[in-house]
């Protein structure tokens, strides 16, 4: 709970040794990460569990019907949580806000409205797949993944995931399918734009409830925050 610049000094013995073993830093204490969830409903969700962190998140929950257009300025990232469709005046707040550099995540619904989803990425379309598909691997390379992973065993087992949208090939996808197609991409201009590729809902996979879903989560909101 504090804030601001804090300095520090790491000192240990090591005999014989007796240089090097001071280390100093200086810790910043920035503020807590804003987040605002939209969702149909304004229902409780799993991105109210992984951002329950008060030390390090604000959220606040909106339904769709019932947005404050002046929080979203505010906010570093809003989450579109399996939104039907995405009205008129919500496109327009949300390209203002990724204009003045904001994050935005689009968790798509089961059977979300294309045309106003294409409003934030013209290449998005509905998604064909039947079938559970298991992700790839993630690649430790990806410089979203710096540092997140202490080991990677080549035997960890990857989540089922089944897209409801899809948005053709994307090399540099954060996640993508056995099959190779993307199920999390990131899209950044001015502001950054993340399309996750299905809701999480049961039916659509165990990326909800596997372990993976809290780094990928926590990174988007630590990189969402504004200078």
């Amino acid at each position: 709970n504090q804030s601001g610049i804090h300095q520090a000094i790491i000192s240990f013995g090591d005999t014989p040794i007796t240089f090097d073993n001071e280390f100093y830093l200086s810790l910043n204490f920035a503020n807590r990460i804003k987040i605002v969830q939209i969702t149909e409903k304004n229902n409780t969700s799993v991105i109210d569990k992984i951002y329950a962190n008060k030390a390090l998140f604000e959220i606040i929950n909106r339904a769709g019907t019932n947005i404050d257009y002046a929080q979203l300025g505010q906010a570093d990232l809003v989450v579109l949580n399996e939104l039907e469709r995405l009205d008129p005046a919500l496109q327009t707040v949300l390209k203002d806000f990724m204009l003045a550099g904001g994050t935005v995540l689009l968790i798509p619904a089961v059977n979300p409205d294309i045309k106003t989803y294409q409003s934030l990425l013209p290449a998005i379309v509905a998604s064909k797949q039947d079938n559970l598909l298991e992700l790839a691997k993630p690649d430790s390379k990806n410089p979203f993944f710096t540092n997140v992973f202490q080991e990677q065993h080549s035997q960890m087992a990857m989540p089922l995931v089944k897209n409801s949208i899809t948005w053709g090939d994307d090399r540099q996808a954060i996640l993508k399918r056995q099959d190779d197609q993307p199920y999390l991409s990131l899209f950044q201009q001015q502001g950054r734009l993340y399309v996750m590729g299905g809701p999480m809902q049961s039916t659509h996979g165990t990326f909800l409830n596997h372990a993976l879903i809290v780094p990928v989560m926590y990174r988007i909101a630590a990189y969402s925050r504004r200078n």
